[in-house]
């Protein structure tokens, strides 16, 4: 599925150590679009985002280590999540 980003909302996850450090192999997101929420891990072994629901647990779950970050922070943090955008999205 390609998601349009004029239509669409992300919101980005990561976690961080006790000092505020974020690791750059974890990262997660939600994304929005025509009224339905999806869920996406990023998969640096096949390079694409993977569906799950690791987030939400994590999220259920408190989580002390789960941040929200910003989709620029994101963007610093996992390159290769962001280039060739449309052709990642599952």
């Amino acid at each position: 599925m390609k998601i349009d980003p004029k239509h669409s909302k992300e919101r980005f996850f990561s976690l961080s150590s006790v000092d505020g450090n974020v690791y750059s192999n974890c990262l997660w997101r939600y994304t929005s679009r025509d009224n339905l929420i999806y869920e996406h891990a990023w998969n640096e072994n096949s390079m694409n985002w993977d569906i799950t629901t690791e987030l939400t647990g994590m999220i259920v779950h408190g989580e002390s280590s789960l941040i929200e970050i910003s989709r620029l922070r994101a963007k610093e943090l996992v390159p290769g999540a962001f280039s060739m955008e449309e052709d990642r999205h599952v």
